[in-house]
């Protein structure tokens, strides 16, 4: 759809506010259609799969890891700061996986490191991470995504997740007794953000068929923020990372 109306727009005579408007919220959608293929690129490369053969636990996960990536990115368009924060809601994710569900790397390296320890498994994960989104040096990488744990954390003291009792850290986040409710409440926090109008992020998360009627899109408040303008930062980060 955006990209018919990028070709229409420049076809069909409108007024400058208009054209503005418009061509604000094609570039907003198509920054966020970026990451969502890249999100969808990196879960592909997991391959994460159920020992249950419950396909409904993997969408879950999957939910839950774009939720957390669109809360913590709120609305950044610079490409380094959303790369972190997609490591970072990946990361968290799978470090408290249930036992039900797995990947083949990370299964790989555990029959290698019989005697591996948590931090071992931490490293492991966030190195492989960074490894698919080329990101860098881990230790800078790490630094940054640690905003998703702290908005969490946050979440947690809220009782906004639910988590095991004796949860030290997000053990249980992900167990599907807690689930649904995690996810309600996640979708809920993202919904209450949202100003009128905006674009909803959640809508590539195509299975949720609530989201339509609850957030109607409209292009006017759009107009209000203004042209994108991209530093240079932005587009030297574009040019190393190669996300086209």
């Amino acid at each position: 759809f955006y990209g018919e109306l990028r070709n229409l727009i420049k076809l069909v005579k409108v007024d400058q506010n208009t054209y503005d408007e418009l061509h604000v919220a094609i570039s907003k959608y198509a920054f966020v259609q970026k990451f969502f293929t890249k999100f969808e690129q990196v879960y592909d490369k997991l391959a994460l799969f159920s020992k249950n053969s419950l396909e409904e636990g993997l969408h879950n996960v999957k939910d839950l890891i774009w939720l957390l990536f669109i809360l913590a990115r709120e609305e950044s368009e610079e490409v380094i700061t959303c790369v972190y924060n997609l490591i970072g809601a990946f990361h968290i994710t799978l470090l408290y996986l249930p036992e039900d569900i797995t990947y083949p790397a990370l299964e790989q390296f555990k029959a290698q490191n019989p005697e591996c320890t948590p931090e071992d498994v931490d490293s492991f994960i966030f190195q492989t991470l960074c490894a698919i989104l080329n990101a860098g040096e881990p230790d800078i990488a790490r630094s940054q995504a640690d905003s998703v744990r702290q908005i969490l954390e946050d979440f947690k003291i809220q009782r906004t997740i639910r988590c095991f009792p004796d949860a030290t850290e997000f053990e249980g986040m992900l167990e599907a007794r807690f689930m649904i409710f995690n996810l309600s409440k996640l979708r809920e926090k993202y919904h209450h953000r949202l100003e009128p109008g905006e674009f909803d992020e959640r809508h590539f998360l195509t299975r949720d068929t609530k989201i339509e009627a609850e957030t109607p899109f409209k292009l006017t408040p759009f107009l209000r923020q203004g042209p994108i303008n991209r530093s240079k930062s932005q587009l030297a980060s574009q040019r190393v990372l190669n996300y086209d």
